[in-house]
């Protein structure tokens, strides 16, 4: 889901060409659901011969291509385990997921007994995970699974000059302290939607402790904003008393008429504890290495998905020119082939 900063940002269009020879990070997760709710057949899940869900194959595959083509190069991060104010405390989901994986690898072996497992989403998405990681490595791409939230991560590797900056639908990107973040890739028009972290700041007049603190009162996956308060209201408040305890309460929780000897509530969260969340999130050091797409296996994992053979190998072919052409020193491409 996401803060929601839309009234307070102001969306640059940039040609794909700036991000010409630069390595850029990729929020997998958000993109799986993207393509899950794009990529449908009459309004429902696709799925290859084998039962499995495609779409996300589909859309990684082409999207990947695209991005080399243009000479970008993708870091993929995935979300690992969610905090516990944004996971839900029940041992019966977790209960649920193992009994599902259990059926899947002893009693699944039909198509539509794999399709009526996939209508439980929380296996859906503990199954497509896995294996896309695995797919999105024999693309030549790296992969990096977060301790905790994907964009978390990708912020920290974009800081430390490892990419240039991430793509991401969700605002929270910027709240995690990423300095450029994109979205609405159009490779047809060669453009994209871009958020520069830095300028917002100085337009706004606020740190970037400040931003974490509005999109605390708006309310974020973490937490449930204040009624009533909204991103403009919110960006005042910090603006003229500096941070979320020096509001006065009447502010933000006013008395309702008639009410004698109200006592104004405390903030239904842990502010502390949510700062940290964004300013000083878990992250994995690590630089990611790139390697030469795996043609070879990268062929026969389609061909079990059931591409046809034409069609798998337009695809590879425009993957192995756009690596030749990537600006970057790396193994062979013909190690694999």
């Amino acid at each position: 889901m996401g803060v929601k900063l839309t009234p307070l940002l102001s969306p640059e269009v940039q040609n794909l060409s700036k991000l010409a020879r630069k390595k850029i990070v990729v929020d997998g997760c958000n993109l799986l659901f993207k393509y899950f709710m794009k990529i449908r057949k009459l309004g429902k899940i696709l799925y290859d011969s084998n039962g499995d869900p495609a779409a996300h194959i589909i859309g990684f595959f082409y999207f990947i291509i695209n991005l080399m083509e243009r000479q970008i190069r993708p870091i993929f991060v995935f979300d690992g385990y969610p905090p516990r104010e944004k996971r839900e405390k029940s041992p019966i989901k977790i209960q649920r997921l193992v009994a599902a994986w259990k059926y899947y690898k002893t009693q699944a072996k039909h198509p539509a007994e794999r399709r009526s497992l996939y209508e439980d989403p929380l296996f859906l998405y503990d199954k497509i995970i896995s294996e896309l990681q695995n797919f999105v490595r024999l693309m030549g791409c790296p992969v990096v699974r977060g301790i905790s939230e994907g964009e978390a991560q990708g912020a920290w590797l974009v800081r430390e000059g490892n990419a240039y900056g991430m793509i991401s639908r969700d605002q929270d990107s910027l709240l995690f302290g990423c300095p450029r973040v994109y979205k609405e890739f159009n490779f047809k028009t060669e453009s994209c939607i871009y958020y520069d972290l830095n300028a917002h700041l100085q337009r706004w007049g606020i740190t970037h402790r400040q931003l974490v603190d509005i999109a605390i009162l708006i309310g974020t996956d973490f937490n449930e904003g204040i009624k009533g308060v909204g991103p403009k209201t919110a960006l005042q408040l910090i603006r003229k008393y500096g941070q979320l305890e020096d509001i006065p309460k009447e502010r933000i929780f006013p008395i309702n008429k008639g009410e004698e000897n109200y006592r104004y509530q405390d903030f239904p969260f842990d502010i502390d504890r949510l700062r940290s969340l964004f300013l000083k999130p878990p992250i994995i050091k690590i630089k990611p290495s790139f390697q030469a797409p795996n043609t070879k296996y990268l062929r026969y994992f389609l061909r079990k998905k059931g591409w046809g053979l034409q069609r798998i190998d337009r695809g590879i072919s425009r993957l192995k020119l756009a690596f030749r052409r990537l600006p970057y020193k790396q193994a062979s491409l013909f190690t694999y082939i």
